[in-house]
């Protein structure tokens, strides 16, 4: 990596932009993370680019607007965010599709919510 490649990174070091040579490489690393964790988590980082890109694009003439470099890779980082949404958005509508064909209970179903669904207290394991 040269001294002009420009890497963000998380907190929690799972999630991981790199832009360098006009490419941006982003990298992630769930531990065992559920697929509502992992929606959550990425809407999240939705709206933190929305709000950072929106702030950029509504500075006053002359005040400091960020990189060009910059912009990319968040640009970057929000398509990829929204594509993993979408992904998971996909996931999920496949998994109620699936409980509902079974004739079990769906999230939204108050059954579910009192703990009285199919013996497992409410919990339903969501998989890819």
């Amino acid at each position: 990596m040269s001294k002009d490649a420009m890497v963000l990174r998380s907190e929690s070091g799972e999630f991981c932009t790199t832009y360098e040579a006009g490419a941006t490489s982003i990298c992630r690393r769930y531990v065992q993370q559920s697929p509502d964790v992992t929606l959550a988590c990425e809407t999240t980082r939705l709206d933190v680019l929305a709000s950072v890109l929106r702030r950029d694009s509504m500075s006053p003439a002359g005040a400091a607007v960020m990189p060009d470099g910059e912009r990319t890779v968040l640009i970057e980082m929000l398509a990829d965010a929204a594509a993993e949404v979408h992904r998971l958005a996909q996931l999920t509508e496949a998994y109620v599709s699936r409980l509902q064909a079974a004739g079990g209970c769906v999230p939204s179903d108050p059954v579910r919510e009192s703990g009285a669904c199919s013996g497992q207290n409410g919990a339903l394991a969501m998989r890819p």
